[in-house]
């Protein structure tokens, strides 16, 4: 252990207020793991974000919102029909068909199994499929 990890590491007795059950050993524990949300010691300050200026626009931020075609649209749901789950090669053959990156296509389905689970009360695509053949009965 470095000189500095020395410093920044402290025992329980030193950087809590409550008294620890007394062992043969004491715990070394980092300090930070007693700064909490919840904690009633001070800490490195409030966290807080810095405001930005509507009005000036940044590169740094959310990313424009990718509206699919109709034609990659119709590709992406008939392989969703096939299986909702991709592989790396099946991802990979879609997003080279529909000029799309490797992500965009991992991203919608992505998208496609959690709407479809939201609009199932909470049951994923398999559960769902394994449900209708009689062979899911969990509740």
């Amino acid at each position: 252990m470095t000189v500095k990890q020395k410093r920044t590491v402290k025992t329980l007795e030193e950087t809590s207020n409550c008294q620890p059950a007394r062992n043969s050993h004491s715990r070394q524990l980092p300090a930070w793991l007693f700064c909490t949300r919840y904690s009633d010691r001070p800490c490195s300050g409030p966290r807080s974000r810095k405001k930005r200026d509507p009005r000036q626009k940044s590169s740094v931020g959310k990313r424009e919102r990718i509206v699919f075609s109709e034609e990659q649209t119709r590709i992406l749901e008939q392989g969703f029909t096939q299986c909702c789950y991709l592989s790396e090669a099946r991802r990979k053959d879609l997003s080279e068909d529909l000029k799309l990156t490797e992500s965009q296509v991992k991203v919608w389905f992505q998208n496609k199994r959690a709407k479809l689970k939201k609009e199932r009360n909470g049951m994923n695509c398999l559960a769902a499929h394994l449900k209708a053949q009689g062979l899911y009965n969990h509740a």
